[in-house]
């Protein structure tokens, strides 16, 4: 069994258990002993991090003198830069580079791992029946993020029209009541969602490949989700159960909701409808087996056969330039340093709380 030296650059991961889970490569411990090492690795993993901390950019340098083979693994909407990585996966799901990337696998698996069953219980028209007695609300808007896609917000005034929207984050809350930041709301929002009819599942950017979590809490709170983003959605999700968004005009949308708000039928319908038909699950099988053949290549090869950075004048000049670059502003990084400080906590006590947070 070949032994894999690794370790990997993020905030989350300390250990190998921690690694394997965040990379979903538990099934290939039967084919390799991975052993993580962060003092002389034969392979480093760096996420987007690299990008916004100068602490992960610096340990891209770090490795230089014993030249590891680079792997970037990204769940956050950063294309690869094969300039400075030898392999590369993310959410992009039209990027083709001999065997030097691959898509990442499903959103499901890379966001659910909180979730123990997201397996729809509500199947028939019966049951969505009974489910839409349930609901007291019609439409939830939960975010944090100010900088969005503008579409985003511009379908919250919109729906807002016609009757309220409820907002139950940090953004554009209107209900009265503490919004929370992603880290505080991932855990509950299959249950914040479950009283409302519809969701406003719109991720922060418009990408190939790039479906995350909203969709999926929409779906398991039993809302109909009005979906905005990926554009190849449709590959992942079956398009009965979810109002597709992406081709459609602001006042198309309103007419959209207005109709299926006033019948219960159709309603009833799209929350019965299988989330994945045999083309999504084929789809995703497939999607899944590359992936883990992705890693099964970069690993299975002798290590100096698996570098695919490029060497010369102009890739070297490339990458001094990244050493010479400054990091990415990221405002989350910033606010939970001022709330660690405690100077969150001292504006709100005035009532000011210009980040939003």
């Amino acid at each position: 069994m070949k032994k894999i030296k690794f370790c990997m650059q993020h905030p989350k991961v300390k250990c190998l258990n921690d690694a394997i889970k965040y990379l979903r490569l538990e099934k290939l411990q039967e084919g390799f002993e991975f052993i993580y090492d962060e003092v002389s690795p034969d392979y480093v993993i760096y996420t987007e991090h690299i990008y916004f901390s100068k602490k992960y950019k610096d340990l891209y340098f770090k490795y230089s003198n014993i030249n590891p083979i680079r792997i970037y693994f990204g769940r956050e909407l950063y294309m690869p830069d094969f300039n400075l990585f030898d392999y590369a996966t993310s959410f992009y799901d039209e990027i083709i580079c001999e065997d030097r990337y691959s898509p990442l696998s499903s959103a499901e698996d890379q966001y659910y791992d909180w979730i123990k069953d997201i397996k729809n219980n509500v199947t028939t028209i019966e049951a969505a029946k009974n489910c839409l007695n349930k609901k007291t609300g019609f439409c939830n808007f939960l975010y944090s993020n100010r900088n969005a896609h503008p579409m985003r917000d511009a379908c919250f005034y919109e729906l807002s029209q016609y009757k309220k929207v409820d907002s139950l984050g940090k953004w554009l809350n209107n209900v009265h009541s503490k919004g929370t930041g992603y880290e505080g709301h991932k855990y509950d929002s299959i249950d914040l969602k479950s009283n409302y009819k519809f969701s406003i599942a719109f991720e922060n950017a418009v990408a190939s490949g790039y479906n995350t979590e909203k969709i999926l809490t929409s779906l398991q709170a039993h809302t109909v989700p009005l979906y905005f983003g990926d554009p190849n959605i449709e590959k992942y999700i079956n398009p009965e159960c979810f109002i597709n968004c992406n081709k459609l005009s602001l006042a198309e949308i309103k007419k959209i909701v207005m109709d299926i708000d006033n019948n219960d039928e159709i309603w009833c319908k799209i929350v019965s409808s299988p989330w994945q038909i045999e083309t999504q699950k084929s789809f995703k099988s497939k999607k899944d087996e590359a992936y883990l053949n992705f890693w099964r290549n970069i690993f299975s090869q002798e290590k100096e056969d698996a570098y695919r950075i490029a060497k010369g004048y102009h890739p070297d000049n490339y990458i001094k330039w990244f050493r010479k670059s400054k990091p990415i502003f990221d405002v989350s990084i910033f606010i939970k340093v001022l709330r660690k400080l405690g100077i969150i906590d001292f504006l709100s006590s005035f009532k000011i709380n210009k980040f939003n947070v």
